[in-house]
């Protein structure tokens, strides 16, 4: 006989709000079923009713492992879990240390930090209040805040090896002339044409110049995938078959011959194709000629 099921729906446990039960448990039979939860950080986590009544589960996870997030009571501290604090949240203890509580606070801006219970009556954020106050009264006109954005690697790179003479790369690139024109110095105009262009991370891509002697700017440049990227440099061996020129690197894929076999044969001199790509040992073959 199946056990009752325990109704769930609208307690609290820790951090944790059940909201209802989850989908995959309507077909079960067994007593202990899975309830989603909404946390008090906003996040949604399905959950085993048996962890949330035993407490064994009390966060979605956002409280660091250290600590389970759960109130300690007997210590004459009360509980401020849930409570706010200009743009700080409270969403858990941290720990207990020289008679004072620390608690885990999320701020609008998402920052998740541990402060001392007292300071939470002076501070109003995580200090991102403070940064932009900073900006205005120094007057900080180049400050961007897309560090994080998933072209600014690319943009700094692009910079050092145009406009940094110790770049490894400079020699190639500023040292010939190339450079960035204005419109990109500034990285908020380079990551918006990013976004515009179809430019994302996970695509593996690079930029590249149309024109390899051109500057770097909108006119000039298009997203490429890194590897093919790598046989349009300036110093790329290419040839020409049937009219066709291609990368030597890509011919030899094209052919089924290994990269290393083709460019020693190149470097010796060897144009002709039938030769370049001969599958076997050429040695052996022309010696079998003999």
């Amino acid at each position: 006989m199946a056990r009752p099921v325990v109704e769930m729906e609208g307690k609290r446990f820790g951090k944790l709000v059940v909201m209802k039960m989850a989908e995959e448990s309507l077909a079960s039979h067994t007593g202990n079923k899975l309830w989603v939860c909404k946390c008090v950080c906003g996040n949604e986590i399905t959950v085993n009713g048996s962890l949330l009544r035993t407490g064994k589960k009390t966060n979605c996870g956002c409280t660091p492992k250290f600590n389970s997030g759960r109130f300690v009571k007997g210590e004459g501290i009360k509980d401020i879990t849930g409570k706010r604090f200009g743009k700080l949240t409270v969403i858990g203890l941290d720990r207990i240390e020289n008679k004072k509580s620390y608690w885990w606070v999320k701020c609008e801006c998402g920052t998740i930090k541990s402060v001392r219970s007292d300071t939470l009556k002076v501070i109003t954020s995580c200090g991102c209040d403070k940064k932009k106050q900073d900006i205005i009264n120094l007057g900080i006109v180049d400050n961007h805040e897309l560090t994080h954005h998933p072209a600014y690697r690319i943009w700094s790179a692009m910079k050092n090896r145009c406009e940094n003479p110790k770049d490894h790369a400079y020699k190639d690139y500023g040292g010939r002339g190339i450079k960035i024109c204005p419109e990109w110095h500034d990285i908020r105009n380079f990551s918006k044409w990013a976004d515009e262009t179809g430019f994302e991370s996970e695509k593996n891509l690079s930029i590249e110049r149309i024109d390899v002697n051109g500057d770097y700017c909108p006119e000039n440049c298009k997203w490429i995938d890194r590897r093919l990227q790598t046989r349009n440099r300036r110093n790329t061996v290419k040839l020409t078959i049937n009219g066709i020129t291609k990368p030597l690197t890509e011919w030899a894929e094209i052919y089924g011959v290994a990269k290393s076999k083709v460019y020693g044969r190149f470097k010796r001199g060897i144009r002709n194709p039938d030769d370049l790509f001969y599958l076997g040992n050429l040695q052996m073959r022309d010696c079998g000629r003999e």
